[in-house]
């Protein structure tokens, strides 16, 4: 697998034209595989080759040195799980062009070579550049750039349902079940879908079978929770445990548990979940609003305006917050 990557970073080193935002993490492959023979053998000599030409070439030596030093602070160089974003590539890219100005130094060449070379990749930056004008494009990138790349298709997707293109998101949804093998991301996807067609059945099964097979998909386990907590309780509160406990640093996941024990009105429970909410989250007001709501319901009229005025100072326009205020004054005159 490491092996593999060292022609992964090779070729986009040199030519730059199928950059994504995520790649799919390699696999293990034959050593007879093209991609393997040439990551060892680009490796081998990225590796070797400075040690045979440091006398005679020092700045050679160095340049191609710079190329795998680049890589140490943000991957492992062996063994490599997965390929490094982009970015990181910065570095070991100044060595590489450091060591083709070397070698055309070397040999005499004049620079005019390099000048096609040049504006075939100024063109495909320019080319590129309206990619990053809106996350839409982004996600459409990476889908064609790595079809295999499961959150691509549901974050598209995700994009289409929370801005009501709910055909178009269907429609990424089952091209994507042509190009992935069935996952729990695409069951998730679709439960939460089903949601927005008002197909609750279908919902609460797929989204349930994405929690069971993958619990770190916590965007599962908090609707599971908010679902459940709407029909059975005692079983959203189990859900809601869970997902706490196997993500204690997931605000969300507070907030659901803490949106549970309300329903049953185990207060305490409700107001320690919202408060660790809240320190995950200070700035989230919808947790400061439910925690106010936990001591309306209670009847304690001093805390819910303390917590409602700190929310209000986060969300000066919220509706609820302005009503809930007035009531709460005039339940204490």
């Amino acid at each position: 697998i490491a092996i593999q990557t060292w022609t992964q970073y090779a070729e986009m080193l040199v030519w730059p034209t199928n950059l994504s935002l995520f790649y799919v993490e390699p696999t293990a492959q034959p050593w007879t595989t093209t991609s393997v023979v040439l990551g060892l053998t680009i490796g081998t000599g990225v590796l070797c080759a400075p040690i045979f030409t440091n006398k005679t070439h020092p700045k050679f030596s160095l340049s191609m040195w710079v190329i795998p030093l680049g890589l140490l602070p943000v991957s492992q160089i062996s063994p490599i799980q997965n390929l490094v974003a982009d970015r990181y590539l910065l570095i070991p890219t100044i060595g590489f062009v450091w060591c083709i100005t070397y070698i055309g130094q070397r040999l005499t060449l004049h620079w005019r070579w390099a000048i096609p070379y040049c504006l075939l990749l100024g063109w495909e930056t320019i080319d590129r550049i309206p990619v990053f004008h809106s996350t839409e494009f982004v996600w459409k990138d990476v889908i064609a750039k790595q079809p295999e790349e499961r959150r691509a298709w549901v974050s598209l997707a995700a994009i289409y349902r929370d801005s009501g293109r709910i055909q178009e998101a269907q429609s990424v949804l089952n091209q994507a079940e042509k190009h992935l093998s069935p996952c729990p991301e695409l069951d998730l996807a679709n439960g939460l879908l089903a949601m927005q067609f008002g197909n609750h059945k279908t919902a609460v099964v797929l989204i349930e079978k994405a929690w069971k097979e993958n619990d770190d998909l916590r965007v599962a386990g908090y609707n599971l929770a908010i679902i459940q907590s709407k029909e059975n309780p005692q079983t959203a509160l189990i859900t809601a445990q869970r997902l706490t406990e196997i993500h204690p640093l997931y605000a969300n996941g507070w907030s659901a548990l803490g949106n549970v024990c309300l329903s049953l009105e185990t207060w305490k429970c409700a107001e320690s979940s919202f408060e660790q909410a809240h320190n995950l989250e200070p700035f989230n007001a919808t947790h400061l609003i439910n925690m106010g709501s936990t001591h309306y319901l209670q009847g304690n009229w001093i805390a819910t305006i303390q917590w409602w005025e700190t929310a209000l100072q986060i969300a000066p326009d919220n509706q609820y917050i302005i009503e809930g205020l007035q009531s709460a004054r005039r339940k204490l005159e």
